[in-house]
């Protein structure tokens, strides 16, 4: 594990995770929404563009790869009286760890993935 500074804001970086990542297929937008994800797994959507530059969007579509790929996991909770829901996300923290990961969070990240199927249908959607 290489360790970075604070002040270059990327902090503690896992080689080895960042790698598990390109091999199934995801890339450093990933890796950076999982970055910040480490530090707060409550953060918005546009919390997670603002610091990443990415738009709304794109982080949604982000976030929802990784949840197929099963490095997230997405977390439907009470929201606020502005919104209906949010997310929590747990994240995989060591490829050592992937099958507990799995284990734990597979089958709940799957109804996720099929209520974004259903959805993505019922709106003609490319996520």
């Amino acid at each position: 594990m290489l360790s970075i500074s604070d002040d270059n804001k990327i902090g503690t970086f896992n080689s080895e995770l960042f790698q598990y990542y390109l091999d199934i297929g995801l890339n450093i937008k990933h890796f950076m929404i999982h970055k910040l994800l480490l530090k707060d797994n409550k953060l918005t959507i546009e919390d997670i563009a603002g610091k990443t530059g990415l738009d709304g969007d794109a982080v949604f579509k982000h976030i929802r790869q990784m949840n197929r790929k099963y490095v997230l996991y997405s977390e439907y909770v009470r929201g606020s009286k502005y919104s209906n829901y949010k997310f929590k996300h747990r994240l995989l923290k060591s490829v050592r760890n992937t099958e507990q990961f799995m284990d734990k969070y597979k089958e709940a990240t799957d109804i996720n993935i099929a209520r974004w199927d259903r959805k993505k249908i019922m709106n003609n959607d490319s996520t």
